[in-house]
């Protein structure tokens, strides 16, 4: 896995566990909040998936 893609990763978990918010990380990742959402939603959704 590449740098962008861990960065890609992590970035979303920390909005999903409370760390920052969607704003925050999608300045870092130099995308839209409605984008991080959408990361947020499918890293939601496989942790689901593994319970």
């Amino acid at each position: 896995m590449s740098l962008k893609e861990t960065t890609k990763a992590v970035i979303p978990g920390g909005v999903v566990k409370g760390e920052m918010t969607a704003a925050e990380g999608a300045a870092r990742l130099k995308l839209s909040k409605r984008h991080v959402f959408r990361l947020k939603a499918k890293i939601r959704e496989r942790s689901a998936d593994k319970i």
